[in-house]
């Protein structure tokens, strides 16, 4: 996907670039490194804007689900990690980038920076990281799925509900 970025004559920066962005919360908020591993500069609708970039794999039901809804409503916790990316870099645009593992078939879809929806998810992560006790419901043992990563927690909220 990067490589067909590129074609076009975008600028594709990526983790190994040496361009990595900062942290600027620092702290505990260093589980949160692999914001913005991508970055892109030169898309056709917004030529000066940088955009996170986010590349997912999908199955054939949930790609079907994915082009209908678009990813807000099919895969929220994938625009909740765009979120937080764009909050915690200050970029305000993400490009999410899906292919069909089955056909290699694009879903490609712009998404602004929602201040509001950031801010929440990153005082819920807040709250997981410095809980006496794991939530309820999560992994109590470091085998468990969810266990040590505060942003697999992430995943488990609904976007549009209210903390």
């Amino acid at each position: 996907m990067v490589r067909n970025l590129r074609a076009t004559g975008a600028t594709v920066l990526g983790a190994g670039s040496g361009n990595r962005t900062p942290n600027p919360r620092g702290g505990p908020w260093r589980s949160f490194r692999r914001l913005a591993g991508w970055r892109r500069l030169g898309l056709l609708e917004a030529p000066k804007t940088w955009h996170v970039l986010e590349f997912k794999t999908h199955g054939t039901k949930s790609f079907a689900d994915l082009t209908a809804k678009g990813v807000v409503l099919s895969k929220p916790q994938h625009a909740a990690q765009m979120q937080i990316y764009m909050h915690l870099t200050g970029i305000t645009r993400a490009l999410y980038m899906a292919v069909c593992k089955n056909t290699d078939a694009l879903h490609i879809e712009r998404v602004e920076a929602d201040l509001r929806m950031a801010e929440r998810l990153l005082d819920k992560a807040g709250r997981v990281i410095f809980a006496q006790h794991p939530p309820r419901g999560s992994a109590r043992t470091p085998r468990g799925s969810n266990a040590g990563s505060a942003i697999t927690m992430l995943p488990a909220m609904r976007v549009a509900r209210p903390l």
